[in-house]
């Protein structure tokens, strides 16, 4: 089950999240039975969670904290780095929230991009269909991350 707080800037409604999140279990062969808690953040506190855990000391749109099967998710969502971000790549802002919270939501059913490229077109792979089943539109890919 997916739980937004602080979301009020966020285009998508809790039930379009949710289908998200249930694409992505489906498409990853994800359980998923777990909780989900995306908390929409400012920039500064995106940026301080960055680079606690990290090492990062710059803002960025989304990071995923996976604490096992048992106690869940924790999603940090950057809506004003998603919209300059989104502005940047003319994509639509619902798209392209759509499209953090899926990467977001495949970190936390185990994929990492950043381990290698097969992983990394595996990634994107998962990201346009479940873009595609969702209803969004995956224009925004490109050099995401």
């Amino acid at each position: 089950m997916v739980v937004l707080s602080h979301c009020r800037d966020l285009p998508l409604s809790e039930a379009e999240v949710q289908s998200i999140w249930d694409a992505v279990c489906t498409k990853t062969k994800y359980k998923g039975g777990e909780p989900v808690a995306v908390r929409c953040v400012d920039e500064k506190e995106i940026r301080l969670l960055n680079q606690t855990y990290r090492g990062k000391d710059a803002s960025t749109n989304v990071l995923t904290f996976s604490y096992g099967a048992e106690e869940g998710h924790d999603i940090a969502l950057c809506m004003s780095v998603a919209i300059a971000e989104a502005r940047e790549r003319k994509a639509d802002i619902r798209d392209y929230a759509a499209l953090l919270l899926t990467h977001a939501f495949l970190h936390a059913a185990g994929l990492d991009h950043e381990h290698s490229s097969e992983e990394d077109a595996r990634t994107r792979s998962f990201e346009r269909a479940v873009l595609t089943q969702c209803g969004f539109v995956s224009q925004a890919l490109s050099d995401v991350y």
